[in-house]
Protein backbone atom coordinates (compact mmCIF):
# COMPACT_ATOMS: atom_id res chain seq x y z
CA UNK A 1 0.00 0.00 0.00
CA UNK A 2 1.29 3.30 -0.63
CA UNK A 3 1.01 5.97 1.46
CA UNK A 4 3.10 8.57 0.07
CA UNK A 5 0.78 11.19 -2.10
CA UNK A 6 1.33 11.26 -5.45
CA UNK A 7 2.54 14.39 -6.98
CA UNK A 8 0.60 16.71 -9.15
CA UNK A 9 2.27 17.00 -12.51
CA UNK A 10 2.60 19.92 -14.71
CA UNK A 11 1.19 18.31 -17.65
CA UNK A 12 -1.65 16.87 -15.20
CA UNK A 13 -2.38 20.26 -13.94
CA UNK A 14 -2.96 21.27 -18.00
CA UNK A 15 -5.01 18.21 -18.57
CA UNK A 16 -7.27 19.25 -15.78
CA UNK A 17 -7.35 22.80 -17.17
CA UNK A 18 -8.72 21.37 -20.53
CA UNK A 19 -10.96 18.87 -19.59
CA UNK A 20 -12.66 21.65 -17.25
CA UNK A 21 -12.83 23.63 -20.62
CA UNK A 22 -14.61 21.09 -21.99
CA UNK A 23 -16.67 19.93 -19.34
CA UNK A 24 -18.25 23.85 -19.35
CA UNK A 25 -18.56 23.84 -22.94
CA UNK A 26 -20.59 21.32 -22.74
CA UNK A 27 -22.57 22.20 -19.84
CA UNK A 28 -23.38 25.50 -21.15
CA UNK A 29 -24.08 23.52 -24.85
CA UNK A 30 -26.85 21.60 -23.18
CA UNK A 31 -27.99 24.14 -20.70
CA UNK A 32 -27.98 27.53 -23.31
CA UNK A 33 -24.97 29.01 -21.69
CA UNK A 34 -26.37 29.15 -18.36
CA UNK A 35 -23.61 28.09 -16.06
CA UNK A 36 -25.12 28.89 -12.72
CA UNK A 37 -26.21 25.56 -11.20
CA UNK A 38 -22.79 23.28 -11.59
CA UNK A 39 -21.03 27.76 -10.42
CA UNK A 40 -19.68 26.43 -7.26
CA UNK A 41 -18.47 23.01 -8.74
CA UNK A 42 -16.27 24.77 -11.31
CA UNK A 43 -14.61 27.39 -8.39
CA UNK A 44 -13.93 24.50 -6.38
CA UNK A 45 -12.24 23.13 -9.24
CA UNK A 46 -10.33 26.51 -10.43
CA UNK A 47 -9.62 26.87 -6.42
CA UNK A 48 -8.04 23.44 -6.44
CA UNK A 49 -6.29 23.42 -9.84
CA UNK A 50 -4.83 27.32 -8.56
CA UNK A 51 -3.34 25.75 -5.59
CA UNK A 52 -1.80 23.23 -7.30
CA UNK A 53 -0.48 24.93 -10.13
CA UNK A 54 0.81 27.71 -8.02
CA UNK A 55 2.90 25.03 -6.05
CA UNK A 56 3.84 23.57 -8.96
CA UNK A 57 5.53 26.85 -10.27
CA UNK A 58 7.17 27.25 -7.04
CA UNK A 59 8.85 24.19 -7.11
CA UNK A 60 9.90 24.43 -10.71
CA UNK A 61 11.70 27.92 -10.28
CA UNK A 62 13.53 26.58 -7.23
CA UNK A 63 14.57 24.24 -9.08
CA UNK A 64 15.23 26.76 -12.13
CA UNK A 65 17.28 28.45 -9.61
CA UNK A 66 19.36 26.27 -8.14
CA UNK A 67 20.46 24.89 -11.58
CA UNK A 68 21.41 27.91 -12.69
CA UNK A 69 23.71 28.79 -9.59
CA UNK A 70 25.04 25.30 -9.82
CA UNK A 71 25.92 25.77 -13.68
CA UNK A 72 27.39 29.55 -12.69
CA UNK A 73 29.26 28.08 -9.77
CA UNK A 74 30.74 25.01 -11.99
CA UNK A 75 31.59 27.57 -14.79
CA UNK A 76 33.58 29.45 -12.58
CA UNK A 77 35.11 26.71 -11.45
CA UNK A 78 35.64 25.23 -15.16
CA UNK A 79 37.27 28.63 -15.82
CA UNK A 80 39.86 28.69 -12.64
CA UNK A 81 40.33 25.55 -13.45
CA UNK A 82 41.41 26.46 -17.76
CA UNK A 83 43.40 28.98 -16.80
CA UNK A 84 45.60 26.94 -14.07
CA UNK A 85 45.60 24.83 -16.77
CA UNK A 86 47.01 27.71 -19.17
CA UNK A 87 49.37 28.83 -17.01
CA UNK A 88 50.63 24.94 -16.35
CA UNK A 89 50.92 24.65 -20.25
CA UNK A 90 52.98 27.78 -20.95
CA UNK A 91 55.34 27.20 -18.35
CA UNK A 92 56.01 23.42 -19.64
CA UNK A 93 56.52 25.30 -23.06
CA UNK A 94 58.82 27.72 -21.48
CA UNK A 95 60.61 24.93 -19.88
CA UNK A 96 60.83 22.88 -23.49
CA UNK A 97 62.03 26.27 -24.77
CA UNK A 98 64.95 26.76 -22.74
CA UNK A 99 65.58 22.94 -22.85
CA UNK A 100 65.67 23.24 -27.43
CA UNK A 101 68.09 26.33 -26.64
CA UNK A 102 70.40 24.70 -24.33
CA UNK A 103 70.36 21.69 -27.03
CA UNK A 104 71.12 23.90 -30.36
CA UNK A 105 73.80 26.26 -28.42
CA UNK A 106 75.85 22.82 -27.36
CA UNK A 107 75.22 21.08 -30.58
CA UNK A 108 73.35 18.04 -28.51
CA UNK A 109 71.00 15.78 -30.23
CA UNK A 110 70.06 13.15 -27.87
CA UNK A 111 70.50 12.51 -23.73
CA UNK A 112 69.33 9.86 -21.43
CA UNK A 113 68.93 9.95 -18.30
CA UNK A 114 67.16 7.98 -15.70
CA UNK A 115 63.70 8.60 -15.91
CA UNK A 116 63.55 10.40 -19.61
CA UNK A 117 65.29 10.29 -23.04
CA UNK A 118 65.07 13.79 -24.16
CA UNK A 119 66.26 14.43 -27.94
CA UNK A 120 66.75 17.47 -30.47
CA UNK A 121 64.63 16.59 -34.02
CA UNK A 122 63.52 18.04 -37.12
CA UNK A 123 59.93 18.69 -37.20
CA UNK A 124 57.92 16.17 -40.08
CA UNK A 125 55.12 17.73 -42.71
CA UNK A 126 54.95 20.27 -45.32
CA UNK A 127 57.82 22.93 -44.96
CA UNK A 128 56.33 25.70 -43.56
CA UNK A 129 55.65 29.12 -46.34
CA UNK A 130 57.33 32.37 -44.79
CA UNK A 131 55.63 35.59 -46.78
CA UNK A 132 57.19 38.89 -46.39
CA UNK A 133 56.31 41.37 -43.94
CA UNK A 134 54.79 44.06 -46.58
CA UNK A 135 52.97 42.00 -48.44
CA UNK A 136 49.91 43.20 -49.89
CA UNK A 137 47.73 40.13 -50.47
CA UNK A 138 45.25 41.98 -52.54
CA UNK A 139 47.85 42.12 -55.04
CA UNK A 140 48.50 38.08 -55.31
CA UNK A 141 47.57 36.62 -58.63
CA UNK A 142 43.92 35.01 -58.15
CA UNK A 143 45.49 31.58 -57.93
CA UNK A 144 47.16 32.68 -54.63
CA UNK A 145 44.13 33.85 -53.02
CA UNK A 146 41.15 32.71 -50.77
CA UNK A 147 38.21 34.52 -50.45
CA UNK A 148 35.54 34.18 -48.31
CA UNK A 149 32.07 35.70 -49.02
CA UNK A 150 29.32 35.73 -46.38
CA UNK A 151 26.45 37.75 -45.78
CA UNK A 152 26.33 41.43 -44.15
CA UNK A 153 23.53 40.37 -41.76
CA UNK A 154 23.96 44.12 -40.31
CA UNK A 155 23.78 45.67 -43.91
CA UNK A 156 20.64 43.71 -44.89
CA UNK A 157 18.84 44.50 -41.44
CA UNK A 158 19.25 48.09 -41.95
CA UNK A 159 18.18 47.76 -45.74
CA UNK A 160 15.25 45.71 -44.09
CA UNK A 161 14.43 48.66 -42.05
CA UNK A 162 14.80 51.18 -44.50
CA UNK A 163 12.02 49.88 -45.70
CA UNK A 164 13.45 48.39 -49.02
CA UNK A 165 11.91 45.18 -50.40
CA UNK A 166 14.67 42.59 -50.44
CA UNK A 167 13.35 39.21 -52.15
CA UNK A 168 16.08 37.41 -49.78
CA UNK A 169 15.53 37.89 -46.76
CA UNK A 170 12.90 39.31 -43.98
CA UNK A 171 12.49 40.22 -40.55
CA UNK A 172 11.83 36.99 -38.30
CA UNK A 173 10.09 36.74 -34.99
CA UNK A 174 11.42 37.59 -31.05
CA UNK A 175 11.84 34.44 -29.77
CA UNK A 176 10.30 34.02 -26.46
CA UNK A 177 12.29 33.32 -22.92
CA UNK A 178 11.31 32.59 -19.48
CA UNK A 179 12.08 34.39 -16.56
CA UNK A 180 12.37 33.68 -13.04
CA UNK A 181 12.87 36.58 -10.75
Amino acid sequence: MNIVPQKTTLMQIGADGMALDQLIEEYAAEHEGDLTEIAPVIDAWLDENATQLQVKLEGYAAVIREYEARAAARKTEAQRMAALAQADTSQAQHLKDRLKWFFEARGILKIETATAKISLANNGGKLPVILTDDLDVSGLPERFQRIHIEADKTAIYEALEAGEDIEFARFGERGKSLRIR
